[in-house]
């Protein structure tokens, strides 16, 4: 599975993707730490509806590759 990653992607897009595939499995996305390049936090994302742009520091385009 290949999930594509960029600024516009909203989390729920993501997680019913992933879902699709891995039934068994979720994923869950971390707020944004409070510096660049910080450690992540430790709350989850409360809302779905929100954009990877909103979560992430980095801001680099691209695919990530799950098997």
């Amino acid at each position: 599975m290949k999930i594509e990653i960029n600024n516009h992607r909203k989390i729920f897009g993501i997680q019913k993707e992933f879902n699709s595939l891995f039934p068994g499995l979720k994923i869950e996305f971390h707020e944004k730490p409070n510096k660049q390049n910080g450690s992540a936090s430790e709350n989850l994302v409360k809302r779905s509806s929100k954009t990877l742009a909103e979560c992430r520091t980095l801001h680099n385009e691209g695919f990530i590759s799950i098997h």
